[in-house]
């Protein structure tokens, strides 16, 4: 496509969206670049609810498209998990699978400033979550003239991500890479906090009409935590294909999938700019 307003919703979305009464949707899901259904499903319940909040969705809208895509399994006898939960193999649609736009956030208590998908991938990649826990810990050790205020850091970082996806949900996109803009000076000595942050950022350039920096933004995304870069790949690779740039647009699917060779929004678009 030659611009982002150039984007068509698939049919099988478009048609799922007017059985649930939805419709009033598509411009909001075609303005992040979510355009087909698997790129929903892969996204999990609990990111669904997640994303589709952040980019100004109701949440009764959220509930029930969440409740079509992913309906509760029946009990087993193992206590397993259910599609509801988003670890199932038919809730996620593969734990590589990036998200379809707008800002990673925080959940309560994660100092990394990365969500749940994060943690799959790293799952998925054979970290455990005590590996990763520990991992994290040493990262923010990692200068020492930042131990003494460590626990101040973290909480201005996370205060700062939480602000600045606030300010992007409502559509104040300057306010928002600002916000991000100083979290980043910051200097936090944790890979994944900054990769949210470039990520966000680049949504707030992009938009704000400033595709070049959004790509600048989500390659420095990738490039700050390269074992969880396929969103951020995916991402370039969709504000190059906005902008004319194939050759970007091929070397980001290529980066993206040897991060994430299971990854099926970047095999889709693999397969259109073949």
């Amino acid at each position: 496509p030659t611009s982002a307003s150039a984007a068509t919703m698939d049919a099988a979305l478009t048609a799922l969206l007017a059985r649930l009464g939805l419709g009033r949707l598509e411009e909001t899901l075609m303005d992040e670049a979510i355009t087909e259904l698997p790129l929903l499903t892969s996204m999990g319940a609990e990111m669904l609810r997640e994303n589709l909040s952040e980019i100004g969705v109701d949440d009764a809208d959220i509930a029930v498209l969440s409740a079509e895509l992913f309906p509760p399994a029946p009990a087993d006898a193992s206590g397993g998990g259910t599609a509801a939960d988003g670890n199932s193999a038919a809730g996620t649609g593969g734990a590589d699978a990036p998200r379809g736009g707008g800002a990673l956030a925080p959940r309560p208590g994660d100092s990394s400033g990365l969500s749940a998908e994060a943690e799959s991938a790293a799952t998925a990649a054979g970290v455990t979550h005590e590996e990763e826990t520990a991992h994290e810990m040493a990262e923010w050790l990692l200068k020492p003239y930042l131990v003494t205020d460590l626990d101040d850091l973290k909480k201005k970082v996370m205060r700062l991500t939480a602000q600045g996806n606030a300010y992007l949900a409502d559509g104040q996109y300057a306010n928002a890479a600002a916000t991000y803009s100083h979290a980043l000076g910051l200097e936090a000595p944790n890979s994944r906090a900054n990769a949210a942050l470039y990520y966000n950022r680049s949504a707030a350039q992009y938009k704000l009409g400033r595709p070049w920096l959004a790509v600048r933004d989500a390659t420095l995304a990738a490039e700050a935590d390269p074992r969880r870069s396929a969103p951020a790949w995916w991402r370039v690779a969709q504000l190059s294909l906005a902008t004319g740039d194939v050759p970007t647009a091929k070397d980001a699917v290529a980066r993206g999938l040897h991060a994430q060779p299971g990854c099926a929004p970047l095999r889709s678009i693999q397969a259109a700019i073949a």
